[in-house]
């Protein structure tokens, strides 16, 4: 039997969750798709920015954000050694563009938590884990989707937010095209001691080989990016390199606790297209980059806001839907190009310059306050523009 639904997401993350969450505060039902058992249960992404929050005001759902996360009115990043300010990007002055200018520290768990919660108590909503997206069968005005246990949804649109590996993008027979860059980087969300927890900054360290940054977002738990790593680091021995780092950044004896770690390689990529007749592609299954000043995650929940508005929009006139999905392609793939792509570049250059350089650069902060930069700097990271 197939069931009749407006839209299909494959992919419970935090773009899919909040697609669907979206178009259940229009009164459209969807169903999400979500191949693995459970939600994931480690921290990920870890910052959402103004627009993200936003965003997530007019879904109903900020406060319980807010009561979740470490909210951050400006980023503040101290050197670890005695915390003495180096940069203050202030949200501040966005007061009069948003309702959000500030940015929250969250664990991307806790994130998606949050939405399928609220996705569920809609009752518009039906989240199906561990039933994987298969295939799709496209017509001119619907599309055919199958998933596993058999089990089949005649559609308006189907929305590929099925991560960077996505098998949506694989049927389409498109790729992520562009670079990977050599460098690996380390995340370790690690607690500290309570003498160690500080709540007025972030922690640069400035002996450290590549840039390495430490960010709170919940009491006593830090998140710590060291941007580059030697090849020679092998996964088995992560979770003593997330000790030392804790060391080096606060103080010995401060480590108390790992509770995550992984390596990953940075990405600058992005699909071909990223619609086709009524299949489209949002979040990492449609383009890859660097998450260094929140542009991973929050770039694809910049993709959910507006796909959400036009798959709303061509489902109340089906004769222009292939117009409404095409705008939000040319629109998406347009912001990719002009405020990520090349971005990433900088952040690298950035991340992998010496240290005794790295020095001068955060010695000349006066300098850059002097300048604007810091200013440029938090209107970029907002967001807002894009």
């Amino acid at each position: 039997m197939i069931e009749q639904i407006p839209a299909v997401i494959a992919g419970a993350g935090p773009v899919g969750l909040s697609i669907a969450l979206d178009l259940s505060r229009r009164g459209i039902r969807s169903v999400v798709l979500e191949r693995k058992q459970r939600l994931d249960p480690h921290s990920r992404a870890t910052l959402l920015v103004p627009r993200s929050l936003q965003y997530f005001e007019r879904l109903g759902v900020l406060d319980k954000l807010l009561a979740a996360g470490q909210r951050n009115d400006a980023i503040r990043i101290l050197r670890a050694t005695d915390h003495r300010p180096l940069f203050t990007f202030d949200f501040g002055m966005l007061a009069d563009r948003t309702s959000t200018p500030f940015a929250l520290a969250l664990s991307q768990d806790k994130t998606e938590r949050i939405l399928l919660d609220a996705a569920r108590t809609t009752g518009l909503v039906e989240v199906a884990f561990d039933t994987p997206f298969e295939r799709f069968e496209q017509h001119r005005e619907k599309v055919l989707v199958a998933a596993g246990g058999g089990i089949a949804f005649e559609t308006g649109v189907l929305v590929g937010a099925d991560g960077a590996h996505s098998s949506v993008r694989a049927q389409l027979g498109w790729e992520l095209e562009g670079k990977t860059y050599r460098t690996r980087a380390v995340l370790a969300d690690i607690r500290v001691s309570p003498e160690s927890d500080i709540a007025d900054g972030w922690l640069a360290d400035p002996k450290a080989a590549s840039f390495t940054i430490a960010i709170r977002f919940s009491k006593g738990v830090w998140r710590i990016i060291e941007s580059a790593v030697p090849e020679t680091a092998t996964d088995a021995a992560l979770p003593e390199r997330a000790r030392d780092l804790a060391n080096a950044i606060f103080g010995p004896d401060a480590w108390r606790e790992t509770l995550w770690v992984a390596s990953y390689r940075k990405h600058e990529r992005r699909s071909a297209q990223f619609v086709q007749g009524r299949v489209v592609l949002a979040g990492d299954s449609a383009h890859l980059n660097s998450p260094a000043g929140g542009q991973g995650m929050n770039a694809g929940l910049a993709d959910a806001e507006l796909l959400s508005n036009q798959i709303a929009q061509m489902l109340d006139d089906p004769s222009r839907a292939v117009a409404f999905l095409a705008h939000y392609g040319n629109e998406r793939m347009g912001a990719f190009d002009h405020d990520i792509r090349g971005l990433t570049d900088k952040l690298e250059a950035m991340e992998t310059m010496p240290a005794w350089f790295r020095n001068l650069v955060f010695s000349a902060a006066g300098i850059a306050r002097a300048m604007g930069v810091e200013t440029y700097v938090a209107r970029r990271l907002s967001m807002l523009s894009q």
